[in-house]
C-alpha cells in the first residue's frame, strides 16, 4: 500500500487503511484498477460527497452494470437423491437465446448425463423455454419439461399490477351491515331475495321424517 498511499495525505491514507481492515478486505484489493478509479472520481467530486447505498450498490447499481455488459449466460444443474451439483454453463455474447439454441444446448446436456438418467427438466415460463421444451418432447417424449412454480407465482403477483395485489371488490349487498335471520324476514322495506339464502336438504329424508309426523 506504500506506494499508492504516497499520493495521499496521512489522514486519507489512514482512513482508507482503517476502511480495509474493518471491512475485511484483504490489502491487495487496493492494487485493483477499480479501486483506484473509485478513489480517483471522489477525489474530483470534493467535500459533500455522499456515499452509495447498500441497496443502490447490491440491487440498482449493479443490475445497471449487467446490463451494460450484456452478458447472457445459460447454467444447468443436475438434481438427484443425492443433491444438487452444477453440470454446464453457456455464456453467449452475440447469440440470442433462441428456442433453437436453448433445445440444443439442453439436448447436449442430456446426452452427457445419459438419457435414460433424465426425467425431468426445468427452467423458468419465458416463451422461448416453452417452444424448447415441445421441441424436446418430439425428439425425447419420455423426459418431462416443467416450469418453475416460484417462477410462475412471480409472474402472477407482477400480472396484478404496480401497486401489488389488488383488493377484491366487495358487492354492495356485502358491504351493508349484517343482520340476523329475524330482522332479514320481519323487514317489510327489502324483501328477501331467492338467492340470499340457500339450503341443502335430502328430499327422501325430508318426506320419510313428515310421514313419521303424520303417524304420531
Amino acid at each position: 500500500m506504500d506506494k499508492f498511499a504516497s499520493k495521499m495525505d496521512p489522514e486519507s491514507s489512514m482512513s482508507a487503511s482503517k476502511w480495509v481492515y474493518k471491512a475485511g478486505i484483504s490489502f491487495n484489493a487496493i492494487q485493483n484498477n477499480s479501486f483506484r478509479a473509485m478513489m480517483e472520481v471522489v477525489g474530483l467530486f470534493g467535500l459533500g460527497y455522499k456515499e452509495s447505498s447498500r441497496y443502490q450498490l447490491s440491487e440498482s447499481i449493479l443490475k445497471e452494470e449487467t446490463d451494460r455488459k450484456r452478458r447472457s449466460i445459460m447454467n444447468l444443474y443436475v438434481n438427484c437423491c443425492k443433491g444438487t451439483i452444477f453440470l454446464s454453463s453457456k455464456e453467449s455474447f452475440d447469440e440470442a437465446h433462441t428456442r433453437e439454441l436453448i433445445f440444443k444446448y439442453v439436448d447436449k446436456c442430456i446426452e452427457q448425463v445419459r438419457p435414460q438418467n433424465v426425467v425431468q427438466v426445468m427452467t423458468n415460463n419465458a416463451s422461448n423455454n416453452i417452444v424448447a421444451a415441445k421441441m424436446l418432447k418430439e425428439k425425447r417424449p419420455s423426459i418431462f419439461w416443467s416450469s418453475c412454480a416460484p417462477h410462475t407465482i412471480n409472474l402472477m403477483l407482477e400480472a396484478t399490477g404496480p401497486n401489488g395485489m389488488t383488493q377484491p371488490q366487495r358487492s354492495a349487498r356485502v358491504q351493508k351491515p349484517k343482520r340476523t335471520l329475524e330482522e332479514e324476514f320481519e323487514s317489510e322495506d327489502e324483501p328477501v331475495e331467492e338467492d340470499d339464502f340457500k339450503f341443502e336438504f335430502d328430499e327422501e329424508q325430508v318426506l320419510k321424517s313428515y310421514g313419521e309426523k303424520q303417524k304420531e
